[in-house]
């Protein structure tokens, strides 16, 4: 009885620390995909941008909805360089402010929020999106990836 009892009791204290992770995991996760670089500047094409879809592109996540949403949305060429040249400037800013991370993107749901990888002898937070079956088509959200981590990388 005493043995089932201490088994019991180990199974509860992991799950508590295994339950504690997840949650502070999730709230790193929110953080940085919801920092707003204090120095992040629009130019007149991405505030026009800003106008048109009314909402403020300043942070990765209202970003990464707009990725999401980009055939909703109608995105020209010309809008989807801007919205990629303006990505590049928010890596660049949330690295001058020590907010240093990467991202992938699964088609799955459930995945745990934040792994590391090592650039440049450095371990790098990488945050891992999953998006499930939220779109059919996720070719401008891994270039959403692809344009945030490389320029992450090189200052890195």
């Amino acid at each position: 009885m005493k043995k089932t009892l201490a088994i019991i009791l180990l199974l509860l204290f992991c799950e508590n620390i295994y339950s504690q992770q997840t949650e502070s995991q999730s709230e790193i996760f929110n953080s940085l995909i919801n920092y707003i670089p204090s120095a992040l500047n629009n130019d007149d094409f991405v505030s026009d941008l800003e106008k048109r879809y009314k909402t403020k592109f300043n942070y990765v996540n209202v970003l990464f909805t707009v990725a999401l949403s980009e055939k909703e949305l109608k995105l020209t060429e010309k809008d989807i360089l801007i919205f990629e040249k303006h990505l590049q400037d928010l890596a660049i800013e949330l690295y001058k402010e020590g907010k240093t991370f990467l991202l992938k993107g699964y088609m799955s749901h459930g995945c745990n929020p934040i792994s590391s990888e090592m650039i440049n002898e450095k371990n790098v937070k990488v945050l891992i999106w999953c998006y499930g079956d939220m779109v059919k088509d996720d070719k401008l959200i891994l270039r959403f990836f692809e344009i945030f981590n490389n320029q992450m990388k090189i200052l890195i």
